[in-house]
């Protein structure tokens, strides 16, 4: 048995996208229907052929295949071409389309297409659900399929980005996609998380009936992803055309009791229990209701729950 080395440090990871997206793993998007999972990935497909940066990501140039089953093909070439025309000059390298083919896991059809293009650098699938073919996203024995998929495409500097869908069982706030525990949110069950190297949950938000700001929030699971959630706002150009920016980085909306209990932190920097945060913002708000607002406010990390002398439990800011 090898002795452990104290001295040698992991190497850091190579990047798809800098500091988001790991290469040479498989990445999961999950967001509820309709909410513009594609359209991120699309957008990310056509600025790795241009060579363009990412929303101010620095991103790997190269070759690109999209498998898409969701999609009606005229709809997802018009999609591509309005992302396109946001672009200076031609494509350096190549974006190829696979669209409503039938390709599937459980007859291996989809490692076949994916390992005749070798020069893909990224691969995205779209989504999960429609290419299990037979094989059922419920059941664990059937979604370790996912494993032969990374043992068999999965080789050199290639990533795949694979869209699922969350439970439609709730209808889930920002706040709560890009805070709460996010384990148990894919539609199916745990293994299709547990065969992820890393996954990232989407969120939208909507303007005059349109979708107008992109909330992601990454989860890293085999290595540290530096990016915090963020958010993205698609712009419509002038020629009649889209493009994602980095918008900014997220943060949550803050309830009334919340933000006064921030301030009442900031002002007053120091380890305090529920009855001294009540009783030092001059009873402003009931104390059920301070309890319950220091209890979100941990939950999110905004601040740091810690046990003291006598099993005292007090609070403080990061």
């Amino acid at each position: 048995m090898a002795k452990f080395n104290f001295t040698e440090l992991p190497s850091e990871p190579n990047w798809l996208v800098e500091s988001l997206i790991p290469l040479n793993q498989l990445s999961i998007f999950l967001a509820q229907s309709g909410v513009g999972k594609s359209l991120v990935v699309e957008s990310l497909a056509v600025n790795l052929v241009y060579g363009y940066p990412f929303c101010d990501f620095k991103t790997v140039e190269g070759d690109t295949l999209i498998i898409d089953q969701d999609t009606p093909t005229e709809v997802l070439n018009r999609r591509i071409i309005q992302f396109s025309k946001g672009m200076k000059g031609q494509p350096k390298y190549n974006l190829y389309v696979e669209s409503m083919q039938g390709h599937s896991l459980d007859n291996r059809t989809l490692m076949t297409i994916i390992n005749n293009h070798p020069t893909a650098r990224l691969v995205i699938i779209d989504s999960l659900h429609s290419v299990c073919g037979k094989l059922n996203s419920n059941y664990t024995s059937d979604m370790s399929v996912l494993a032969k998929l990374k043992s068999s495409c999965l080789n050199g500097d290639r990533t795949i980005i694979i869209n699922h869908h969350i439970s439609e069982k709730n209808d889930f706030t920002i706040d709560q996609l890009m805070l709460d525990n996010s384990h148990k949110m894919a539609m199916g069950n745990s293994a299709i998380i547990q065969q992820a190297d890393s996954y990232y949950i989407i969120g939208a938000s909507a303007s005059n009936g349109r979708t107008d700001k992109i909330y992601i929030r990454p989860v890293a699971k085999r290595v540290k992803i530096k990016s915090s959630p963020l958010v993205l706002q698609i712009i419509e150009l002038e020629s009649n055309s889209e493009r994602f920016e980095y918008l900014n980085t997220y943060a949550p909306e803050l309830s009334e009791v919340e933000h006064n209990i921030i301030t009442f932190f900031r002002i007053s920097p120091s380890d305090r229990t529920v009855k001294e945060v009540y009783e030092g913002m001059g009873h402003q708000h009931g104390e059920t209701e301070t309890r319950k607002a220091l209890a979100a406010l941990t939950k999110r990390g905004i601040l740091l729950l810690s046990r003291h002398q006598s099993n005292l439990f007090k609070y403080k800011l990061p």
